[in-house]
């Protein structure tokens, strides 16, 4: 059975922020210095780089915003 997770919220919130990190798309200077990011039973955080490469495109994905 598959899981959705919805993102709403005002402009500024941190929705981006979340998200971003949750598929470790932030680039420097933003860090996640400690904790785990859990996605049945894994580390996301600890994800080499086919792991991640996987990860995003099967298990999750995101839809970025028009500007």
């Amino acid at each position: 059975m598959a899981s959705i997770l919805g993102l709403a919220g005002e402009s500024g919130c941190g929705k981006s922020t979340i998200a971003y990190s949750l598929m470790r798309l932030h680039r420097p200077p933003a860090l996640i210095s400690e904790g785990e990011i859990l996605f049945e039973g894994q580390d996301v955080l600890k994800m080499d780089d086919d792991e991640l490469r996987n990860f995003r495109w099967k298990d999750t994905s995101m839809v970025f915003k028009a500007q």
